[in-house]
């Protein structure tokens, strides 16, 4: 019940003001208030999908899939208990879901370990964290994430994969007023403790025509990212093609009932040479919304198109188009080049969001605890860096946003220019130290204005690290509170010592100001790796 927004440019300008939030009605208690959402809610009622897929499920695993041993996957990082889990990934190429450094390495270790015994790694995080701002408002929280990779062999090929994620947080504070800086979605709940799964999902791979199966909570990327509740079904690639279908319950971050709800998609991914591949997804979503204003039940239908070309091992162009019940969504295209044996990297991309006038239903946006229309706009950006010699690397790169079509600048749509240069020293002055300098140049309608940071980093061995760093951006994003925050310089001192074994202890102060105020954030982070 969010819109289809575009993921926004963070690489080419971090912090861009996305504007006062109207939320969803996800609580009794307020309904309007600066901020987004840090976690989703835990929905433990059991999904009429997964009562009938999991039987369905074991009983295919078990008659049907060739056995095969696994060895353990790779450790699972915890998520962090302090980002929204609708911000922080940047959409992935629109031509297949690749796989990440954990997948490969739990397939090398079945490749490599056939009878290996049962085994599981993870990690859990343990926060306190303290905010203040020059005003006397305060605010403490604990906070704790979980992150758990498994993996069963002698099921299916690869053998079964596990993985859990989720989060909680505990509010030390109530907020009686609904103008502190620090409130946010967890401060409209009754309770001060909220459980929250990111997720919890089962998988394995098949040697005949299905290639994967998925049950559980998962999340797709699909231009923009797809959390549910539910099952997901790869066939095995068949010449050129590859089908995948999937169905069930969107993971409504923000809400406390998704009664209603309902997700199904269905893609097709052509191999048409070994450089060439083309996707099309179809993918339908239907919400049941009770805050004012929107109908009690919407529908959306979001139809993608995507194009990858890799003409040489350092080429890559990427380009898509989407459509929203019909009606023209978004475009865009990436274009790069990485040439790692000699230190070189160049990226391009260019993106046009058009204009939609309904708020559509999907979760498929970064922005899912927001509501808010976007101006249509046009972005580009190009960078590059290439490594001289050792120490020394340099980068630079610009970026432009422009608004389209008569929208006019204001909260979640900003216009702007910014060119921005950075040099790394690694290792400098001394063997395991860091230094990172960068500089950027802002113009916009109200200011041009200049700015500088730097980042010096000295590990001392694998048991102590030290982290100075300060940065400065014209406009930037609070994800905490929602907040915008202008011409913002911020300086944070951040340190990590192991305790023994796998346990890490971190502690961390930043220092921020801005056009209109100071704050002060500061936590310990205990680290537990399993």
């Amino acid at each position: 019940m969010v819109p289809f927004r575009d993921t926004p440019m963070t690489k080419l300008a971090p912090g861009l003001r996305l504007g006062p939030i109207r939320r969803a009605s996800c609580s009794p208690k307020a309904t309007v208030f600066p901020s987004v959402q840090l976690f989703p809610s835990v929905q433990l009622r059991p999904r009429p999908i997964l009562r009938y897929a999991l039987p369905w499920f074991a009983a295919f695993l078990c008659g049907g899939w060739q056995v095969a041993a696994q060895d353990a996957p790779a450790s699972a990082p915890a998520p962090s208990p302090e980002s929204a889990p609708a911000e922080a990934p940047a959409s992935k190429p629109a031509t297949e879901d690749a796989p990440t450094e954990r997948e490969k390495t739990i397939e090398a270790a079945a490749a490599e370990s056939p009878g290996a015994a049962i085994r599981f790694n993870g990690s859990l995080d343990l926060r306190y964290r303290f905010r203040s701002t020059e005003d006397g408002q305060r605010d403490q929280d604990l906070l704790s994430s979980v992150g758990l990779d498994a993996n069963i062999p002698g099921v299916g090929k690869d053998g079964l994969t596990l993985r859990v994620t989720g989060a909680f947080l505990l509010d030390l504070d109530d907020f009686v007023d609904a103008g502190n800086a620090f409130n946010g979605l967890a401060e409209t709940w009754r309770t001060r403790a909220r459980t929250y799964l990111y997720e919890a999902y089962g998988e394995s791979h098949g040697d005949g025509l299905l290639g994967t199966l998925r049950v559980g909570r998962q999340m797709l990327w699909r231009e923009e990212g797809i959390r549910f509740d539910g099952a997901y079904i790869e066939t095995a690639r068949q010449g050129p093609f590859v089908i995948s279908t999937y169905a069930g319950v969107p993971v409504h971050l923000y809400e406390s009932s998704a009664r209603g709800d309902f997700l199904a998609g269905l893609g097709l991914r052509i191999h048409a040479s070994k450089a060439l591949t083309f996707t099309v997804d179809e993918i339908y979503v239907r919400d049941r919304r009770n805050f004012a204003g929107a109908p009690d039940r919407q529908e959306d239908l979001l139809s993608a198109f995507g194009v990858e070309l890799r003409p040489g091992k350092h080429w890559y162009l990427r380009g898509s188009t989407s459509l929203l019940d019909a009606r023209d969504r978004r475009q865009s295209a990436d274009l790069g080049y990485t040439d790692p044996e000699n230190g070189f990297r160049a990226n391009a991309r260019i993106l046009r969001q058009n204009d939609y006038s309904d708020i559509p239903v999907t979760e498929f946006s970064p922005f899912v605890a927001l509501l808010g229309n976007l101006e249509p706009y046009l972005e580009g950006r190009v960078d590059a860096s290439k490594t001289l010699f050792s120490p020394v690397e340099i980068g630079g790169g610009y970026a432009i946003r422009r608004l389209v079509e008569g929208g006019r600048e204001g909260f979640f749509n900003r216009e702007f220019d910014h060119a921005y240069g950075n040099l790394n020293l690694s290792p400098f002055p001394v063997e395991e130290m860091t230094v990172s300098l960068r500089g950027d140049w802002w113009e916009s309608e109200d200011t041009d204005f200049g700015g500088a940071g730097f980042s010096i980093e000295k590990r001392f061995g694998k048991d102590f690290r030290i982290t100075l760093s300060s940065d400065y951006t014209l406009y930037r994003v609070d994800l905490l509170t929602g907040e915008e925050r202008f011409r913002d310089r911020q300086y944070a001192l951040r340190t990590r010592a192991r305790l023994f074994g796998d346990v890490q202890l971190g502690a961390g102060y930043r220092y921020g100001v801005d056009a209109f105020n100071e704050y002060h954030v500061a936590d310990i982070t205990l680290t537990i790796r399993f």
